[in-house]
């Protein structure tokens, strides 16, 4: 999902930089919203679909 920050946000670049990162951990917060913990800590196997299938 791309995030928004809008220019003004903090009045400099690094409130910017802290902005994003902020709304970045609420992304993979929600993205893992449901998962238990197990699932939350998984990694992918090596596939095509994965960097590390490459």
């Amino acid at each position: 999902m791309v995030t928004h920050v809008p220019a003004d946000t903090q009045g400099d670049e690094r409130g910017s930089l802290l902005t994003f990162i902020e709304d970045q951990r609420g992304g993979i917060r929600r993205a893992l919203l449901g998962l238990t913990e197990e699932q939350a800590a998984s990694t992918p196997s090596a596939s095509g679909l994965s960097s590390p299938g490459c």
